[in-house]
């Protein structure tokens, strides 16, 4: 079994990069699992959802963040796929939550959207990406936008 974290962030054009990317993936492995991951950064919330609560209009009335519409797409997206789905929501520091569950879940890989980041930004405000990079042993794919 392949296990891979799939980190989405609101972006959609970003979201469905990483989906092409993990579909090739997929096709290309006897079985995998994929935890689709979305950090809220400002509330208190974790909690896992099946795909199939995603799919049925997920509805929790103790839940008051909506779910962003990147994530419900990937996850439909790789709902038709043969691979095993979950979503894991949770809420903190992004770069250490991922890793965090990366860890948990002992993924062989992680794949991230990247951004258009200068160096002075990523120094000032810090980068995800560069942050997940450096705090995993495991490899990370990065999915940006084409230009």
């Amino acid at each position: 079994m392949y296990r891979i974290l799939l980190a989405v962030d609101d972006d959609r054009e970003t979201a469905n990069h990483l989906v092409d990317a993990v579909k090739r993936l997929i096709d290309a492995v006897d079985r995998c699992e994929i935890t689709l991951v979305h950090v809220f950064r400002n509330t208190q919330i974790s909690q896992r959802v099946s795909i199939h609560q995603l799919a049925s209009g997920y509805d929790d009335e103790e839940f008051e963040h909506q779910i962003p519409v990147s994530v419900q797409e990937t996850a439909e997206a790789l709902e038709a796929s043969s691979a095993t789905v979950e979503l894991e929501l949770a809420s903190g520091n992004p770069s250490s939550e991922i890793t965090r569950i990366a860890k948990a879940r002992d993924v062989d890989s992680i794949h991230i959207g990247g951004k258009n980041t200068s160096p002075a930004g990523k120094a000032i405000f810090g980068s995800v990406t560069q942050s997940v990079i450096f705090g995993t042993d495991v490899p990370v794919t990065v999915c940006g936008k084409s230009k």
